[in-house]
């Protein structure tokens, strides 16, 4: 109905100071420097954004580095592993605040006890910035956590579920592409949504359709989900069906690497493109059927965790992803619930032994990095 309506919920003001929770802190982190800003993040002009929103589990880890603590090594003598968790709500909904329903995902993975502490990003939904701003405020608490708290990067696990795992996947590339020296220790993604070119048809004529219509309950009414996407993009045909470039089979060739600068030369040159970033780039739509000739796509990835269900709507995309990793031998663990909708760990009614397999599972996998040691 929201979808339908244009109507958000639980959505946060992320200029403003959020509230301490029972269990957390919150606390606003710098920007990524200028300096940093490279590769996908090099947009010409100044984002006026200066600080980012966290919440902090638990909240008296609020501000202690990563050695400030009693309890130097976990049990089995391995180091802890610090989170950073990016909420689903298709860049629309949803907040990193603790009483939001998605919140239960840092809140499990703390009562693990293999996680020192976990920073929700409040990132800035579409209401407030087109891409790359998400990703700059995902990016700079990854930065603050290694630089300003000191957390090795091998400790540093990134988790994202729906749209917050599409951003955890271009959180994973920028890394991948400019910080290689950073790679995290794992990436773990719950219904991770991973093609938002879905949503425009390649043929005007012709409207693709998700699978399980009618079961899951994840929307995906054409037009509203077109205009949100073309939001998320900075496009501004708004009309719902896409530019060309958004719609061109070659469209994401023009960015080997998704440069801004490229791509407003390109525009120069040849008065086609528009200036914002393809639909079908890598950051954005990693399993765009689009990429099927891109064979170094997932190339270098971390570790990677994926859980989804037989009965959501993103089960096509999410298994495009699993293969294409596969492809390019990432660490792969994966999930499958089955008869399970799209990213059921965060709703309250579902079969909780069915969660409760897959919590374990997760947990399993975290222990297994837990185990690995710091370079």
């Amino acid at each position: 109905m929201s979808e339908i309506s244009n109507l958000s919920f639980h959505v946060k003001d992320p200029f403003s100071w959020g509230q301490h929770g029972k269990h957390t802190a919150f606390k606003f982190v710098p920007t990524l420097p200028r300096n940093k800003q490279v590769g996908v993040l090099d947009v010409e002009g100044t984002d006026a954004h200066k600080r980012v929103g966290t919440y902090i589990w638990p909240r008296d880890r609020c501000d202690k580095e990563y050695n400030d603590r009693d309890d130097v090594t976990l049990e089995d003598g391995t180091e802890p592993l610090v989170g950073i968790t990016i909420h689903g709500g298709a860049y629309v909904h949803m907040s990193a605040e603790e009483k939001c329903s998605t919140s239960i995902i840092p809140k499990r993975l703390m009562e693990s006890g293999l996680f020192l502490e976990i920073h929700s990003v409040e990132y800035r939904l579409i209401h407030y910035s087109a891409f790359p701003g998400a990703l700059l405020d995902v990016a700079s608490v990854f930065d603050n956590l290694i630089n300003e708290r000191k957390v090795p990067p091998s400790r540093i696990v990134i988790v994202g579920d729906s749209a917050g795992g599409n951003l955890a996947l271009a959180l994973a590339r920028f890394i991948k592409d400019e910080r290689h020296e950073d790679t995290p220790a794992g990436l773990l993604l719950l219904s991770p949504w991973c093609d938002p070119s879905f949503s425009f048809p390649f043929n005007p004529t012709t409207q693709r359709r998700r699978p399980n219509e009618g079961i899951d309950y994840l929307m995906d009414t054409p037009v509203p989900r077109a205009l949100i996407i073309e939001s998320f993009i900075g496009c501004t045909s708004g009309t719902g069906q896409g530019c060309p470039t958004c719609t061109q089979q070659q469209s994401h060739t023009f960015i080997k690497r998704s440069l801004f600068k490229q791509r407003k030369r390109t525009s120069q040159q040849h008065n086609l493109l528009p200036d914002h970033i393809s639909v079908h780039s890598p950051y954005i739509s990693p399993a765009s059927l689009h990429l099927k000739d891109e064979e170094d796509l997932f190339e270098d990835f971390p570790p990677t965790f994926i859980s989804y269900g037989t009965a959501e709507r993103l089960e096509d995309e999410i298994k495009v992803l699993i293969e294409r990793m596969e492809r390019n031998n990432v660490d792969l663990t994966t999930n499958v619930a089955e008869d399970g909708v799209h990213d059921l760990l965060i709703l309250g009614f579902w079969n909780e032994r069915q969660k409760d397999a897959i919590w374990n599972d997760i947990f399993n996998w975290s222990r297994d990095l837990s185990l690995k040691s710091i370079p």
